[in-house]
């Protein structure tokens, strides 16, 4: 041990083993050793070490905030706010506390009420869109029938200036749904065959004639419980519109059909003419409108034009009847009453034809196709048996045979 009087300290050395352990600056005092900083040792406490007792340790409750507390700037170091450090500087870090991070409460997240998702009630949900509604529309020819049949309903009321009976028309749209929904508990089938039920109720509304409320609703139970009762294999044969017409003229004999109602304006003939065709381009039933067309049309101008030498008008006049339109378009053409296959169809059309040829001309029946309709009807079962082919739905995905 040796001591150094010109500073008043001393310095212990001690030799175990060759090895060499040396303490320089230390002094006595009332409460021990102290360390003396005259040394500028990496031990000395004016050093900025880390282990230096003098020099908060990074994890000491006193020292600077740890880079996870909201108050300080993020990174390893605490006194980073002077430095040029290039992940550490008093711009807009994205981490810095004056720029609140994107997960804080200040900033509300996606799915918080504040921004709302995109199922709940103030955003209108995908399946409502116009696109979709217009498939929706373009998926059934039904639609376009039910559209263009009120068409002409309205045509007739306030353009013809028709003396329609509102109660009337209630009285066949009430019975035609009624009697759907009960067929339909009864046999089976899907409850959207109602629009079937409206299209017929449509074509009574166009078509049929009567003074009586009890024979309108008697037209309108026969027509729609034909489809539930005449049935062969699941498939109804009657035309329902047509079927409740005739069958109800010979069971009253309070009703008639009246086409002279619908005048013979050109544009009428337009009108019909080209809604019916779009119609039976949709249901794939425009051989049949044009097989019994022109089939007609051909008998008729032989016999007006070529052998009796009248006018063209009188012809055209007969083909601007509403009536004989309607029937063209709408009714000898119900995809689900007609034969299945496609060439019996065009047969079964032009046999029709002929017959209403025949009758109108030489018996002078009135609306004579309807009543050749209405009796030719029963045979398209044999047809379907003898000539096997494919049934039409109106939907297959629905798989709807009403």
């Amino acid at each position: 041990m040796f001591f150094t009087p010109q500073s008043n300290l001393f310095i212990v050395r001690c030799v175990t083993n060759n090895c060499r352990l040396a303490a320089t600056g230390y002094r006595l005092s009332a409460t021990g050793l102290q360390v003396f900083a005259t040394s500028q040792h990496r031990n000395i406490a004016t050093s900025q070490h880390r282990n230096i007792a003098t020099s908060p340790p990074r994890n000491i409750a006193t020292s600077s905030p740890p880079r996870n507390i909201a108050t300080s700037p993020p990174h390893n170091i605490a006194n980073i706010a002077t430095s040029q450090h290039r992940h550490l500087t008093t711009s807009q870090h994205r981490h810095l506390t004056t720029s609140p991070p994107h997960n804080i409460a200040t900033s509300p997240p996606h799915n918080i009420a504040t921004s709302p998702p995109h199922n709940i009630a103030t955003s209108p949900p995908h399946n409502i869109t116009m696109n979709n509604l217009l498939t929706y529309l373009r998926a059934d020819a039904r639609h376009y029938q039910i559209l263009f049949l009120g068409t002409f309903l309205c045509y007739g009321i306030f353009v013809l200036n028709w003396d329609a009976d509102l109660i009337k028309y209630a009285s066949i749209f009430t019975t035609a749904i009624a009697v759907q929904l009960l067929g339909v508990r009864w046999v089976g089938g899907s409850y959207t065959s109602v629009k079937s039920a409206l299209i017929t109720s449509l074509s009574l509304c166009l078509l049929f004639k009567s003074n009586s409320y009890a024979v309108v609703s008697l037209a309108t139970m026969l027509a729609i419980g034909s489809k539930f009762v005449l049935r062969y294999k699941g498939k109804h044969f009657f035309n329902p519109a047509n079927f409740g017409i005739i069958a109800t003229i010979l069971l009253t004999q309070n009703a008639w059909i009246s086409p002279g109602q619908w005048g013979s304006a050109t544009i009428l003939l337009f009108l019909v003419g080209s809604l019916g065709t779009f119609v039976l381009y949709k249901v794939g039933r425009i051989d049949i409108g044009l097989a019994f067309l022109l089939t007609l049309l051909g008998l008729q101008f032989y016999r007006s034009i070529l052998y009796l030498g009248w006018p063209l008008d009188f012809l055209m006049q007969q083909f601007t009847s509403g009536s004989l339109l309607l029937f063209s378009f709408f009714m000898i053409t119900d995809p689900v009453s007609t034969p299945n296959h496609p060439k019996v169809r065009i047969f079964w059309a032009m046999l029709v034809a002929f017959i209403s040829f025949v009758l109108t001309n030489y018996y002078f029946i009135n609306a004579a196709p309807l009543w050749v309709l209405f009796f030719i009807s029963p045979i398209t079962p044999f047809f379907d048996k003898l000539f096997v082919a494919n049934r039409f739905v109106w939907q297959k995905q629905l798989v709807i045979n009403n």
